[in-house]
C-alpha cells in the first residue's frame, strides 16, 4: 500500500468517525426543458440539499416565504445554478415549510436528477445570542494561545522535526 493510498484511508476512516450527517431522504426524478418540478420540506434543523443531476442540467432553488419559488430573484432565498452537482446549506432558523424547486435548464430536453435531503450533524449558530459565541470565542482564543507557545530551547528542535517529517514524506513519494 503506498503513502497516498494510506493518507486517503486514514482521511476516509476520521470522516466517517466524526461526521454524522444523515441522509434523510432521496428523491429521483426529472423535468424539462424550461419546466418546474415542486417538493416542499418540512424537516426541522439545519438541512442540506444535495441535487446530482445525472443527465442534462437541473438547478435548485427554495424559498422560505413561497411554496412554489422559480429562478426569478425575486422567488427564491437561496439557489444553486451549476453544471454539477447543486447543494444548498439551509440554517434552522429558515421558516418551514420550504418551497423547493428544481428547474430544467432550456438546452436540454430532458434533465434526470437524484435530490438529497440530508440532516447535519453540526451547531447552528443562528440561535446562539452573541454573549455565547463572545464567550465561547474567548475560551477558544485562550485555549490555542496556551498550547501555540513553544520554549524558547524547543524552537529550533520543532522546526527541524517538521523539516525531516517534509523530507521523509518527500523521499516516499518520489521513491515509491
Amino acid at each position: 500500500m503506498s503513502f497516498q493510498h494510506l493518507l486517503l484511508f486514514l482521511f476516509g476512516l476520521i470522516r466517517s468517525i466524526y461526521c454524522k450527517d444523515l441522509e434523510i431522504q432521496t428523491v429521483v426524478g426529472t423535468v424539462g426543458a424550461d419546466n418546474i418540478t415542486y417538493y416542499t420540506l418540512g424537516y426541522e434543523g439545519p438541512i442540506s440539499l444535495i441535487l446530482h443531476t445525472l443527465e442534462g442540467d437541473a438547478d435548485l432553488y427554495i424559498s422560505q416565504y413561497l411554496q412554489h419559488p422559480s429562478y426569478n430573484t425575486s422567488e427564491y432565498c437561496l439557489h444553486s445554478a451549476t453544471c454539477g452537482i447543486d447543494r444548498i446549506d439551509i440554517p434552522s432558523s429558515f421558516k418551514r415549510p420550504i418551497g423547493v424547486a428544481v428547474y430544467g435548464h432550456i438546452l436540454y430536453a430532458l434533465s434526470t436528477y437524484r435530490l438529497s435531503v440530508t440532516l447535519r450533524d453540526e451547531v447552528d449558530l443562528s440561535d446562539r445570542t452573541d454573549e455565547e459565541i463572545e464567550a465561547d470565542y474567548a475560551e477558544t482564543r485562550e485555549s490555542i494561545n496556551s498550547y501555540t507557545q513553544i520554549p524558547k530551547g524547543e524552537e529550533q528542535s520543532v522546526f527541524f522535526s517538521i523539516l525531516w517529517t517534509f523530507l521523509e514524506i518527500l523521499l516516499e513519494v518520489l521513491f515509491a
